[in-house]
Protein backbone atom coordinates (compact mmCIF):
# COMPACT_ATOMS: atom_id res chain seq x y z
CA UNK A 1 0.00 0.00 0.00
CA UNK A 2 1.48 3.72 -0.55
CA UNK A 3 2.59 5.02 2.04
CA UNK A 4 2.22 8.74 3.11
CA UNK A 5 5.88 9.60 2.64
CA UNK A 6 5.67 8.83 -0.90
CA UNK A 7 4.20 10.53 -4.02
CA UNK A 8 0.99 9.90 -4.55
CA UNK A 9 -0.21 7.63 -7.52
CA UNK A 10 -2.01 9.40 -9.81
CA UNK A 11 -5.40 8.10 -12.24
CA UNK A 12 -6.93 9.96 -14.72
CA UNK A 13 -10.02 8.36 -16.01
CA UNK A 14 -12.00 10.52 -19.35
CA UNK A 15 -14.70 8.87 -20.90
CA UNK A 16 -15.28 10.49 -24.68
CA UNK A 17 -18.45 11.79 -25.35
CA UNK A 18 -19.94 10.92 -21.56
CA UNK A 19 -22.58 13.51 -20.90
CA UNK A 20 -23.77 14.33 -17.10
CA UNK A 21 -27.01 13.37 -17.40
CA UNK A 22 -26.63 9.83 -18.35
CA UNK A 23 -23.99 9.15 -15.78
CA UNK A 24 -25.09 11.23 -12.76
CA UNK A 25 -26.12 8.33 -10.63
CA UNK A 26 -23.02 6.41 -11.66
CA UNK A 27 -20.73 9.02 -10.73
CA UNK A 28 -22.29 9.74 -7.20
CA UNK A 29 -21.79 5.43 -6.86
CA UNK A 30 -18.17 5.56 -7.58
CA UNK A 31 -17.72 8.74 -5.40
CA UNK A 32 -18.86 7.70 -2.51
CA UNK A 33 -16.90 4.35 -3.08
CA UNK A 34 -13.59 5.83 -2.52
CA UNK A 35 -14.36 9.27 -0.74
CA UNK A 36 -13.89 11.54 -3.69
CA UNK A 37 -15.77 14.60 -4.65
CA UNK A 38 -18.38 14.50 -7.08
CA UNK A 39 -19.20 17.95 -8.66
CA UNK A 40 -22.63 17.99 -9.98
CA UNK A 41 -21.96 20.97 -12.35
CA UNK A 42 -18.54 20.87 -14.20
CA UNK A 43 -18.01 22.19 -17.60
CA UNK A 44 -15.94 20.83 -20.07
CA UNK A 45 -13.77 23.42 -22.04
CA UNK A 46 -14.86 22.35 -25.75
CA UNK A 47 -17.48 20.52 -27.28
CA UNK A 48 -15.33 17.77 -29.31
CA UNK A 49 -11.96 16.06 -28.64
CA UNK A 50 -9.75 17.74 -30.37
CA UNK A 51 -10.40 20.89 -28.69
CA UNK A 52 -11.00 19.96 -25.40
CA UNK A 53 -7.77 18.06 -24.71
CA UNK A 54 -5.47 20.85 -24.24
CA UNK A 55 -7.74 21.76 -21.43
CA UNK A 56 -7.67 18.23 -19.74
CA UNK A 57 -4.13 17.30 -20.70
CA UNK A 58 -2.23 21.27 -20.46
CA UNK A 59 -4.90 23.44 -18.22
CA UNK A 60 -5.17 25.97 -21.48
CA UNK A 61 -7.91 26.90 -24.04
CA UNK A 62 -7.48 25.32 -27.50
CA UNK A 63 -7.24 28.91 -29.04
CA UNK A 64 -3.82 29.47 -26.98
CA UNK A 65 -2.62 26.78 -29.83
CA UNK A 66 -1.25 27.50 -33.40
CA UNK A 67 -1.94 24.03 -34.62
CA UNK A 68 -4.55 20.77 -33.68
CA UNK A 69 -2.75 18.85 -30.80
CA UNK A 70 0.14 20.16 -28.57
CA UNK A 71 3.26 21.68 -29.57
CA UNK A 72 6.37 19.34 -30.17
CA UNK A 73 8.00 20.64 -27.28
CA UNK A 74 8.16 23.47 -25.10
CA UNK A 75 4.92 25.23 -23.62
CA UNK A 76 2.38 24.34 -22.44
CA UNK A 77 3.72 21.55 -20.70
CA UNK A 78 1.34 18.53 -20.40
CA UNK A 79 0.78 17.40 -17.26
CA UNK A 80 2.74 13.96 -18.04
CA UNK A 81 5.68 15.84 -19.03
CA UNK A 82 5.40 17.53 -16.09
CA UNK A 83 5.32 14.64 -13.64
CA UNK A 84 7.45 12.28 -15.59
CA UNK A 85 10.27 14.99 -15.03
CA UNK A 86 9.21 14.58 -11.29
CA UNK A 87 10.13 11.05 -11.12
CA UNK A 88 6.82 9.45 -12.51
CA UNK A 89 6.36 6.36 -14.77
CA UNK A 90 3.58 7.48 -16.55
CA UNK A 91 1.21 5.31 -19.11
CA UNK A 92 -1.45 6.18 -21.61
CA UNK A 93 -4.28 4.06 -23.09
CA UNK A 94 -6.56 5.68 -25.29
CA UNK A 95 -8.14 4.31 -28.79
CA UNK A 96 -8.54 7.97 -30.34
CA UNK A 97 -5.88 9.34 -32.03
CA UNK A 98 -7.01 13.20 -31.51
CA UNK A 99 -5.71 12.17 -28.24
CA UNK A 100 -2.23 10.47 -29.20
CA UNK A 101 1.09 10.65 -30.36
CA UNK A 102 -0.30 11.64 -33.90
CA UNK A 103 -0.82 15.02 -31.83
CA UNK A 104 1.70 15.06 -28.99
CA UNK A 105 -0.36 13.99 -26.71
CA UNK A 106 2.29 11.07 -25.96
CA UNK A 107 4.71 14.03 -24.14
CA UNK A 108 5.84 12.25 -21.12
CA UNK A 109 4.57 9.20 -21.77
CA UNK A 110 6.47 6.10 -21.73
CA UNK A 111 3.80 3.17 -21.54
CA UNK A 112 0.97 2.70 -22.84
CA UNK A 113 -0.66 2.58 -26.69
CA UNK A 114 -0.30 6.31 -26.46
CA UNK A 115 -3.37 6.69 -28.83
CA UNK A 116 -1.39 5.16 -31.51
CA UNK A 117 -3.88 3.46 -34.41
CA UNK A 118 -5.57 -0.49 -33.62
CA UNK A 119 -4.88 -2.63 -36.43
CA UNK A 120 -8.60 -2.07 -37.58
CA UNK A 121 -8.04 1.77 -37.82
CA UNK A 122 -4.34 1.48 -39.89
CA UNK A 123 -6.36 -0.74 -42.51
CA UNK A 124 -9.22 1.41 -42.62
CA UNK A 125 -6.52 4.43 -43.35
CA UNK A 126 -4.85 2.62 -45.84
CA UNK A 127 -8.01 2.02 -47.69
CA UNK A 128 -8.52 5.42 -47.45
CA UNK A 129 -5.12 6.47 -48.82
CA UNK A 130 -5.14 3.96 -51.82
CA UNK A 131 -6.96 4.04 -55.24
CA UNK A 132 -9.81 2.16 -53.19
CA UNK A 133 -10.47 5.27 -51.61
CA UNK A 134 -14.08 5.82 -52.22
CA UNK A 135 -14.61 2.29 -51.35
CA UNK A 136 -14.75 3.46 -47.31
CA UNK A 137 -17.92 3.44 -47.38
CA UNK A 138 -17.76 0.13 -48.51
CA UNK A 139 -15.45 -0.93 -45.90
CA UNK A 140 -18.13 0.23 -42.77
CA UNK A 141 -20.58 -1.34 -44.62
CA UNK A 142 -18.27 -4.52 -44.32
CA UNK A 143 -17.94 -3.94 -40.91
CA UNK A 144 -21.27 -3.30 -39.56
CA UNK A 145 -23.15 -6.02 -41.80
CA UNK A 146 -20.65 -8.86 -42.20
CA UNK A 147 -17.67 -8.68 -39.56
CA UNK A 148 -20.21 -7.58 -37.10
CA UNK A 149 -23.19 -9.79 -37.66
CA UNK A 150 -20.63 -12.43 -37.20
CA UNK A 151 -19.74 -11.00 -33.50
CA UNK A 152 -23.67 -11.26 -33.46
CA UNK A 153 -23.84 -14.96 -33.51
CA UNK A 154 -20.35 -15.92 -31.73
CA UNK A 155 -19.73 -13.24 -28.64
CA UNK A 156 -21.33 -9.73 -29.22
CA UNK A 157 -18.12 -8.36 -27.77
CA UNK A 158 -16.07 -6.33 -30.17
CA UNK A 159 -16.14 -3.25 -30.95
CA UNK A 160 -15.44 -0.72 -33.19
CA UNK A 161 -13.16 0.69 -30.61
CA UNK A 162 -10.78 -1.08 -27.74
CA UNK A 163 -12.97 -1.57 -25.52
CA UNK A 164 -12.17 -0.41 -21.49
CA UNK A 165 -11.92 -3.88 -20.18
CA UNK A 166 -9.02 -4.30 -23.02
CA UNK A 167 -7.79 -1.09 -21.58
CA UNK A 168 -7.86 -1.97 -18.32
CA UNK A 169 -6.27 -5.52 -18.98
CA UNK A 170 -2.99 -3.87 -20.37
CA UNK A 171 -3.03 -0.60 -17.61
CA UNK A 172 -2.89 -3.49 -15.04
CA UNK A 173 -0.62 -5.10 -16.84
CA UNK A 174 2.19 -2.22 -16.61
CA UNK A 175 0.99 -1.42 -13.00
CA UNK A 176 2.22 -4.63 -11.61
CA UNK A 177 5.58 -4.50 -13.57
CA UNK A 178 6.18 -0.65 -12.20
CA UNK A 179 8.16 0.92 -9.60
CA UNK A 180 6.12 4.04 -9.07
CA UNK A 181 4.95 6.39 -8.53
CA UNK A 182 2.65 6.30 -11.14
CA UNK A 183 0.74 8.38 -13.81
CA UNK A 184 -1.99 6.34 -15.50
CA UNK A 185 -4.42 7.86 -17.72
CA UNK A 186 -7.24 6.09 -19.52
CA UNK A 187 -9.46 7.62 -22.27
CA UNK A 188 -12.45 5.50 -22.72
CA UNK A 189 -14.00 5.29 -26.34
CA UNK A 190 -17.30 3.16 -24.85
CA UNK A 191 -19.74 6.12 -25.14
CA UNK A 192 -18.60 7.33 -28.63
CA UNK A 193 -20.58 6.63 -31.66
CA UNK A 194 -21.01 3.73 -33.18
CA UNK A 195 -22.31 3.07 -29.29
CA UNK A 196 -21.32 -0.77 -29.10
CA UNK A 197 -22.66 -2.07 -25.61
CA UNK A 198 -21.70 -5.53 -24.92
CA UNK A 199 -25.08 -7.70 -25.39
CA UNK A 200 -25.98 -8.35 -21.86
CA UNK A 201 -26.36 -4.45 -21.40
CA UNK A 202 -28.78 -4.10 -24.15
CA UNK A 203 -31.37 -6.35 -22.19
CA UNK A 204 -31.79 -3.75 -19.42
CA UNK A 205 -33.19 -0.67 -21.94
CA UNK A 206 -35.87 -0.93 -23.86
CA UNK A 207 -35.84 -0.48 -28.07
CA UNK A 208 -38.59 0.12 -30.48
CA UNK A 209 -37.54 -2.87 -32.12
CA UNK A 210 -35.62 -5.39 -31.68
CA UNK A 211 -32.09 -5.15 -33.41
CA UNK A 212 -28.84 -6.83 -33.05
CA UNK A 213 -26.05 -5.20 -31.31
CA UNK A 214 -24.14 -4.88 -35.37
CA UNK A 215 -27.41 -2.99 -36.17
CA UNK A 216 -27.26 -0.57 -33.42
CA UNK A 217 -23.82 0.13 -33.88
CA UNK A 218 -24.51 1.12 -37.68
CA UNK A 219 -27.92 2.84 -36.62
CA UNK A 220 -25.87 5.04 -34.13
CA UNK A 221 -23.17 6.22 -36.53
CA UNK A 222 -25.49 6.31 -39.33
CA UNK A 223 -28.20 8.88 -37.27
CA UNK A 224 -25.04 11.21 -36.01
CA UNK A 225 -23.08 11.37 -39.14
CA UNK A 226 -26.54 12.40 -40.75
CA UNK A 227 -27.90 15.08 -37.24
CA UNK A 228 -31.08 12.70 -37.09
CA UNK A 229 -32.14 14.02 -40.69
CA UNK A 230 -34.12 11.05 -42.53
CA UNK A 231 -34.15 9.15 -39.47
CA UNK A 232 -37.54 8.51 -37.67
CA UNK A 233 -38.20 9.34 -33.73
CA UNK A 234 -37.99 5.33 -33.26
CA UNK A 235 -34.95 5.39 -34.39
CA UNK A 236 -33.52 8.32 -32.42
CA UNK A 237 -35.11 6.75 -29.29
CA UNK A 238 -33.09 3.28 -30.00
CA UNK A 239 -29.74 5.49 -30.67
CA UNK A 240 -30.14 6.78 -26.94
CA UNK A 241 -31.14 4.02 -25.84
CA UNK A 242 -28.36 2.04 -26.83
CA UNK A 243 -25.85 4.73 -25.12
CA UNK A 244 -27.31 4.03 -22.26
CA UNK A 245 -26.00 1.22 -22.07
CA UNK A 246 -23.03 1.90 -23.13
CA UNK A 247 -22.99 4.23 -20.06
CA UNK A 248 -24.43 1.45 -18.28
CA UNK A 249 -21.01 -0.73 -19.63
CA UNK A 250 -18.48 1.99 -18.88
CA UNK A 251 -19.77 2.59 -14.91
CA UNK A 252 -19.93 -0.90 -14.54
CA UNK A 253 -16.12 -1.34 -16.20
CA UNK A 254 -14.52 1.35 -14.28
CA UNK A 255 -16.01 0.88 -11.10
CA UNK A 256 -14.41 -2.98 -11.40
CA UNK A 257 -11.13 -1.31 -12.41
CA UNK A 258 -10.79 0.61 -9.41
CA UNK A 259 -11.48 -2.11 -7.32
CA UNK A 260 -8.77 -4.17 -8.73
CA UNK A 261 -6.42 -1.46 -8.57
CA UNK A 262 -7.43 -1.11 -4.72
CA UNK A 263 -6.89 -4.91 -3.78
CA UNK A 264 -3.63 -5.02 -6.22
CA UNK A 265 -2.14 -2.12 -3.80
CA UNK A 266 -2.03 0.42 -6.47
CA UNK A 267 -4.46 2.86 -5.38
CA UNK A 268 -5.51 4.01 -2.22
CA UNK A 269 -8.22 6.54 -1.64
CA UNK A 270 -6.37 8.14 1.35
CA UNK A 271 -3.43 8.72 -0.40
CA UNK A 272 -3.37 8.65 -4.31
CA UNK A 273 -5.17 10.99 -6.84
CA UNK A 274 -8.01 9.48 -8.88
CA UNK A 275 -10.12 11.96 -11.49
CA UNK A 276 -13.01 10.70 -13.02
CA UNK A 277 -14.51 12.79 -15.91
CA UNK A 278 -15.23 13.01 -19.98
CA UNK A 279 -13.38 15.69 -22.94
CA UNK A 280 -16.96 16.79 -23.52
CA UNK A 281 -20.68 15.48 -23.91
CA UNK A 282 -23.11 13.84 -26.47
CA UNK A 283 -26.54 15.59 -27.75
CA UNK A 284 -29.28 13.15 -28.38
CA UNK A 285 -32.29 15.50 -27.79
CA UNK A 286 -32.38 17.25 -31.27
CA UNK A 287 -34.49 20.29 -30.99
CA UNK A 288 -35.29 23.44 -33.13
CA UNK A 289 -30.95 23.72 -33.60
CA UNK A 290 -31.00 20.11 -34.99
CA UNK A 291 -27.57 18.21 -34.06
CA UNK A 292 -26.78 14.48 -32.56
CA UNK A 293 -23.45 13.75 -31.63
CA UNK A 294 -20.99 16.79 -31.33
CA UNK A 295 -20.90 18.19 -33.98
CA UNK A 296 -21.05 20.68 -35.87
CA UNK A 297 -19.97 23.06 -33.14
CA UNK A 298 -22.43 23.90 -30.66
CA UNK A 299 -21.94 24.35 -26.51
CA UNK A 300 -25.37 23.15 -25.70
CA UNK A 301 -25.84 21.73 -22.18
CA UNK A 302 -26.17 18.50 -23.67
CA UNK A 303 -22.25 19.04 -25.32
CA UNK A 304 -20.48 20.86 -21.91
CA UNK A 305 -22.01 19.27 -18.94
CA UNK A 306 -19.69 16.71 -17.94
CA UNK A 307 -19.08 14.32 -14.87
CA UNK A 308 -16.47 14.98 -12.68
CA UNK A 309 -15.33 13.55 -9.65
CA UNK A 310 -11.88 13.94 -7.61
CA UNK A 311 -10.37 12.00 -5.02
CA UNK A 312 -7.83 13.70 -3.19
CA UNK A 313 -5.84 13.19 -0.20
CA UNK A 314 -6.60 16.38 1.52
CA UNK A 315 -10.33 16.50 0.25
CA UNK A 316 -13.17 15.27 2.75
CA UNK A 317 -15.88 13.59 0.75
CA UNK A 318 -19.12 15.53 -0.70
CA UNK A 319 -21.15 17.02 -3.03
CA UNK A 320 -19.96 20.64 -4.64
CA UNK A 321 -23.43 21.47 -7.02
CA UNK A 322 -21.34 25.02 -7.84
CA UNK A 323 -20.23 25.60 -11.25
CA UNK A 324 -16.34 24.43 -11.85
CA UNK A 325 -14.41 24.01 -15.55
CA UNK A 326 -12.22 21.21 -16.17
CA UNK A 327 -9.36 24.15 -16.97
CA UNK A 328 -8.80 24.35 -13.65
CA UNK A 329 -8.35 20.18 -13.46
CA UNK A 330 -4.59 19.70 -14.59
CA UNK A 331 -2.99 22.38 -11.94
CA UNK A 332 -5.44 20.98 -9.42
CA UNK A 333 -3.78 17.65 -9.94
CA UNK A 334 -0.54 19.09 -9.78
CA UNK A 335 -1.31 20.51 -6.82
CA UNK A 336 -2.92 17.45 -5.39
CA UNK A 337 0.87 15.92 -5.91
CA UNK A 338 2.63 18.68 -3.82
CA UNK A 339 4.10 19.84 -7.26
CA UNK A 340 4.09 23.71 -8.00
CA UNK A 341 1.19 24.34 -10.48
CA UNK A 342 2.55 25.98 -14.22
CA UNK A 343 2.79 29.55 -14.81
CA UNK A 344 1.53 29.19 -18.21
CA UNK A 345 -1.97 27.28 -17.85
CA UNK A 346 -5.44 29.21 -17.89
CA UNK A 347 -6.79 27.10 -15.35
CA UNK A 348 -5.63 27.65 -11.66
CA UNK A 349 -4.69 24.77 -8.88
CA UNK A 350 -7.61 24.40 -6.09
CA UNK A 351 -6.51 23.35 -2.66
CA UNK A 352 -9.69 23.14 -1.84
CA UNK A 353 -13.22 21.79 -3.72
CA UNK A 354 -14.91 25.21 -2.62
CA UNK A 355 -12.48 26.95 -4.54
CA UNK A 356 -12.91 24.87 -7.69
CA UNK A 357 -16.19 27.71 -8.31
CA UNK A 358 -16.53 29.30 -10.94
CA UNK A 359 -19.02 32.57 -10.97
CA UNK A 360 -18.16 32.03 -15.64
CA UNK A 361 -17.00 29.05 -17.44
CA UNK A 362 -15.70 29.28 -20.59
CA UNK A 363 -15.60 26.89 -23.50
CA UNK A 364 -13.68 27.23 -26.62
CA UNK A 365 -13.18 25.39 -29.44
CA UNK A 366 -11.62 25.53 -33.14
CA UNK A 367 -13.30 22.91 -35.04
CA UNK A 368 -10.60 20.28 -37.26
CA UNK A 369 -10.46 22.05 -41.04
CA UNK A 370 -12.49 24.65 -40.66
CA UNK A 371 -10.81 27.83 -39.94
CA UNK A 372 -13.18 29.01 -37.55
CA UNK A 373 -13.46 29.27 -33.63
CA UNK A 374 -16.14 29.10 -31.07
CA UNK A 375 -16.61 30.27 -27.88
CA UNK A 376 -18.95 30.38 -25.42
CA UNK A 377 -19.83 31.97 -22.28
CA UNK A 378 -21.80 30.41 -19.34
CA UNK A 379 -22.39 32.26 -16.28
CA UNK A 380 -23.72 29.95 -12.51
CA UNK A 381 -27.31 31.67 -12.73
CA UNK A 382 -28.37 29.41 -15.90
CA UNK A 383 -27.62 32.14 -18.77
CA UNK A 384 -24.97 31.26 -21.56
CA UNK A 385 -23.75 33.22 -24.68
CA UNK A 386 -21.95 30.75 -27.30
CA UNK A 387 -21.68 30.67 -31.00
CA UNK A 388 -22.80 27.72 -33.09
CA UNK A 389 -22.59 26.33 -36.91
CA UNK A 390 -26.23 25.62 -38.25
CA UNK A 391 -26.53 24.09 -41.49
CA UNK A 392 -23.42 25.64 -42.73
CA UNK A 393 -24.02 29.00 -41.36
CA UNK A 394 -22.88 30.84 -37.87
CA UNK A 395 -25.07 31.97 -35.33
CA UNK A 396 -24.88 33.44 -32.12
CA UNK A 397 -27.53 32.15 -29.64
CA UNK A 398 -28.40 33.40 -25.57
CA UNK A 399 -29.99 30.25 -23.96
CA UNK A 400 -31.30 29.80 -19.87
CA UNK A 401 -31.16 26.72 -18.43
CA UNK A 402 -31.20 24.59 -15.50
CA UNK A 403 -27.98 23.47 -13.95
CA UNK A 404 -29.52 20.47 -13.02
CA UNK A 405 -31.17 19.07 -16.37
CA UNK A 406 -29.75 19.32 -19.70
CA UNK A 407 -32.58 19.07 -21.67
CA UNK A 408 -34.45 22.38 -20.46
CA UNK A 409 -32.53 24.72 -22.07
CA UNK A 410 -34.21 27.50 -24.28
CA UNK A 411 -32.67 30.05 -26.91
CA UNK A 412 -34.20 32.91 -25.81
CA UNK A 413 -32.55 35.17 -28.00
CA UNK A 414 -30.29 34.63 -31.55
CA UNK A 415 -28.44 36.78 -33.60
CA UNK A 416 -26.75 36.18 -37.45
CA UNK A 417 -24.16 38.66 -37.35
CA UNK A 418 -21.22 38.96 -35.01
CA UNK A 419 -22.27 42.16 -33.74
CA UNK A 420 -21.60 42.93 -29.83
CA UNK A 421 -25.03 44.37 -29.26
CA UNK A 422 -28.52 43.27 -30.01
CA UNK A 423 -32.20 44.31 -29.00
CA UNK A 424 -35.22 43.03 -27.11
CA UNK A 425 -36.06 42.03 -23.60
CA UNK A 426 -32.37 40.44 -23.04
CA UNK A 427 -30.39 43.06 -24.37
CA UNK A 428 -28.36 43.60 -21.18
CA UNK A 429 -27.99 40.21 -20.83
CA UNK A 430 -26.44 39.37 -23.98
CA UNK A 431 -24.13 42.84 -24.14
CA UNK A 432 -23.05 41.41 -20.60
CA UNK A 433 -22.15 38.11 -21.16
CA UNK A 434 -20.16 39.23 -24.66
CA UNK A 435 -18.39 41.59 -22.59
CA UNK A 436 -17.21 39.29 -19.93
CA UNK A 437 -16.39 37.12 -22.90
CA UNK A 438 -14.01 39.21 -24.70
CA UNK A 439 -12.49 40.32 -21.12
CA UNK A 440 -11.68 36.77 -19.61
CA UNK A 441 -12.00 34.28 -23.21
CA UNK A 442 -9.97 37.95 -25.37
CA UNK A 443 -12.24 36.57 -28.58
CA UNK A 444 -15.63 37.01 -30.03
CA UNK A 445 -18.68 34.25 -29.97
CA UNK A 446 -17.41 33.70 -33.46
CA UNK A 447 -14.79 34.59 -35.43
CA UNK A 448 -11.99 33.63 -38.19
CA UNK A 449 -9.17 31.57 -36.20
CA UNK A 450 -5.74 33.80 -36.83
CA UNK A 451 -2.77 31.90 -37.19
CA UNK A 452 -3.88 28.63 -36.50
CA UNK A 453 -3.03 25.84 -38.05
CA UNK A 454 -6.44 23.73 -37.42
CA UNK A 455 -6.02 21.09 -40.15
CA UNK A 456 -6.07 17.57 -39.20
CA UNK A 457 -6.19 14.32 -42.26
CA UNK A 458 -9.84 13.43 -43.23
CA UNK A 459 -8.95 9.75 -42.81
CA UNK A 460 -9.12 10.59 -38.99
CA UNK A 461 -12.34 12.25 -38.60
CA UNK A 462 -13.84 9.51 -41.14
CA UNK A 463 -13.02 6.86 -38.75
CA UNK A 464 -14.26 8.97 -36.09
CA UNK A 465 -17.19 9.34 -38.22
CA UNK A 466 -17.93 12.79 -38.26
CA UNK A 467 -17.54 13.37 -42.31
CA UNK A 468 -18.14 11.20 -45.05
Amino acid sequence: MSDSKYKPNIVVLSVDSLQYGYFSEALSEIASTIGAVEFTNAMATANQTSSAMPGLAAGVFDDRLSTQGLPTSGEPAPLAEVLAENGYGCGLWSDNFLFGSEYNYDRGFAAGNQGEPTRKKRLATRIKKSPLQPAFGMFEWLYFNVAQRVEDFVSGDSSFYLSADQLHKSALDWFEKSQGPNFCWIHYMDTHHPYEPPREYLADVSLTTEKTPSELGKLSRDVIKSNGEGYSSDDIRDVEATYRACCAYIRDAISEFIEDLISMNHFDPDHDVLVLTADHGERLNPTDYPSLGHFPTSFWEECIHVPLAICHPRWNAQTIHKQVSLIDVMPTILDAANLSTLSDTDGTAASTPEKLASEYAISISQPPNTGRTYRSIRHESGWKLFGLELESTNKIVLTQFDPADALTEEVVQESDVAGDSVGGEHADLWNELWNELELRGQGLPVEDSQNVDTQVPEEHLKNLGYIE
